[in-house]
Order: C-alpha cells, then sequence, then structure tokens
C-alpha cells in the first residue's frame, strides 16, 4: 500500500476498523464514518441493487472524531 493510499483509510467510529470511506461504510454527521458489519449491527439496511441504506443504523450514541 502506498502511503497516499493508507491517508485515505478512516476508522470505524465505533470498532476502530480501518476503512476506505469509498466502499461498504455509513457517513453520518460531518465527518463520521462507521464499517459495514457495524452498521449492519446497529440496525442498517443496505440494498446492494439501489446503492442505499433503505434503513439507517442507530448512531444516536455516536460522537464525530476530532480532526
Amino acid at each position: 500500500m502506498h502511503r497516499s493510499e493508507s491517508r485515505e483509510l478512516l476508522s470505524c467510529v465505533d470498532c476502530g476498523a480501518l476503512v476506505d470511506p469509498r466502499e461498504g461504510v455509513y457517513g453520518f454527521g460531518t465527518e463520521g464514518v462507521i464499517c459495514f458489519e457495524c452498521a449492519l449491527r446497529r440496525g442498517g439496511e443496505y440494498d446492494a441493487a439501489r446503492d442505499r441504506w433503505t434503513k439507517l443504523p442507530d448512531v444516536s450514541d455516536l460522537a464525530e472524531p476530532d480532526r
């Protein structure tokens, strides 16, 4: 992995996993991101055919990361 690629990865606010913001994540607020697995665990439902969340995950207890 190149250095420039590693700068594009973000941490899931819930579990801490590194995620690519362009793939399988749920973004909230201005900069908050949770991984796909955490989004599903938090009640989210994703429609892959339409490429959108049909039921949003509950992120009410999560804070956005400090940047």
